[in-house]
């Protein structure tokens, strides 16, 4: 999966509206997606391994945004997920998997 700031923004603005993560965590946010990445283009950047981001939001302290391969999500604790938080999760995930479905094709 390829990033660039523009699809970072998109993705924290995600996280931000659907998970309450906190707008001045974005710099930590995208220098962790960039800094396990792998140049391919001048500013767009290859994720080529496991990323796994705490931005706690709604999901409590255990609030992670994770990539692997092509695959997006968040999750938190088990013990902590109610069920509101359930589903929330399940929205979020849902629509990352598309997100990633139609970045993948690009």
């Amino acid at each position: 999966m390829t990033f660039d700031i523009t699809s970072i923004r998109f993705l924290y603005d995600l996280l931000i509206s659907s998970c309450d993560a906190d707008e001045a965590m974005f710099q930590q946010f995208s220098n962790h997606l960039l800094d396990h990445s792998s140049a391919v283009l001048p500013l767009r950047r290859r994720c080529d391994s496991h990323i796994e981001f705490r931005f706690q939001g709604c999901f409590g302290f255990g609030g992670k945004f994770y990539i692997q391969g092509d695959k997006m999500w968040v999750a938190g604790y088990k013990e902590d997920m109610t069920p509101e938080r359930k589903k929330r999760c399940k929205i979020v995930n849902e629509f990352l998997k598309l997100i990633s479905s139609a970045w993948t094709k690009e």
